[in-house]
């Protein structure tokens, strides 16, 4: 960068040489901090082709602005919840998870397998589910519920009821289970939808992996459309990834944003 010439005196006329094909350019800016940058800029460009001892007007003096101070930066909004302060994502996380968590249910599957005899045996097999609307409908997954010969649900209260199949789709991997809901006040999930999402985007999923009722783990969207390939071997296109931690036990519950 050169060195600026220094200004002279208010009144005083500057004499300028001619300098052919050449352009030199002038000017002065001003810039203030009030919450974002504000700047105000000035300047004076004439060319070469000028007759030489063209007459320009010195600079007026400019008043110096002092360089406002800088204290340290802001804490995230604080909220509290009972006697913890908590941060505003904190606070958001826990507001999702206590709407929501009791519409979240274990779904236990009973199979018949036979063994090294030709005996009939049970299997069972566990997995969570979503309580979609009031009249007891539950998604799961179809690997959870599949040859099931019984079905129960057992809701956030700890009660155990008894389900059956009511729908089923092998080639997403979805299943819907129903139980009574009468006399039961149900917390439902309502559906989303995945064409809104954008990659980078704040994810919780609930479940009960490892049979822990309604454990909260959360991400970010990583990825959209991708293939994965289901139990049966069919690939299921337009996944949703996630680093949200998803184990065993967690299949069929919900991914909320």
């Amino acid at each position: 960068m050169g060195t600026a010439a220094p200004a002279a005196p208010a009144g005083r006329r500057i004499r300028t040489r001619r300098y052919r094909g050449r352009q030199l350019v002038a000017g002065a800016a001003i810039a203030a901090l009030t919450g974002a940058s504000v700047g105000l800029a000035v300047g004076l460009r004439w060319s070469g082709d000028r007759a030489a001892g063209a007459d320009l007007q010195a600079w007026p003096q400019v008043p110096a602005v002092p360089a406002p101070a800088y204290g340290a930066p802001a804490l995230p909004v604080q909220f509290r919840v009972g006697r913890v302060g908590v941060s505003a994502d904190e606070a958001n996380n826990i507001d999702i998870y206590q709407r929501y968590n009791e519409a979240v249910v274990n779904v236990t599957a009973i199979a018949m397998d036979y063994h090294w005899f030709l005996d009939v045996v049970p299997r069972s097999g566990a997995g969570s589910g979503t309580i979609i609307d009031r009249e007891g409908h539950v998604v799961t997954n179809y690997h959870v519920v599949k040859d099931a010969r019984m079905v129960s649900v057992t809701l956030a209260s700890g009660e155990e009821l008894e389900g059956r199949v009511v729908g089923a789709d092998p080639e997403t991997d979805l299943a819907v289970v129903q139980f009574d809901p009468r006399g039961l006040d149900l917390t439902t999930i309502p559906f989303g939808r995945s064409a809104d999402l954008l990659v980078g985007q704040k994810v919780l999923a609930i479940g009960n992996p490892f049979a822990l009722s309604r454990t909260l783990t959360t991400g970010v969207v990583s990825g959209l459309g991708r293939p994965v390939s289901a139990v049966n071997g069919v690939i299921i296109r337009e996944m949703i990834q996630t680093d949200a931690s998803i184990n065993p036990g967690n299949s069929g519950g919900p991914l909320l944003n």
